[in-house]
């Protein structure tokens, strides 16, 4: 497959990423607004990752997830709630 690259501005000058546009829906909260969302292609990842603040605006209950905390590439320590949803 190819995709695009659009180019966007980073903090060391202009990078391309290979991004597609996406739309999040709740299906279980039919009154939760579907959420238009730049998604980054990346072919190796075994998982997505998305905001909290997503998951909010979707109305996704992240207190009954697994909680886990990594370091980025900038030693910043980050937590991360992981789940399964159902499709």
């Amino acid at each position: 497959m190819r995709f695009k690259y659009t180019r966007f501005l980073g903090p060391r000058g202009d990078i391309e990423r290979p991004v597609i546009p996406i739309t999040l829906r709740n299906p279980h909260n039919p009154l939760a607004p579907a959420i238009g969302y730049l998604g980054l292609v990346d072919s190796g990842s075994d998982r997505c990752i998305f905001s909290s603040q997503v998951a909010a605006l979707l109305g996704i209950d992240l207190t009954a997830f697994d909680h886990f905390s990594f370091v980025k590439f900038n030693d910043r320590e980050s937590t991360v709630e992981i789940g399964k949803l159902k499709q």
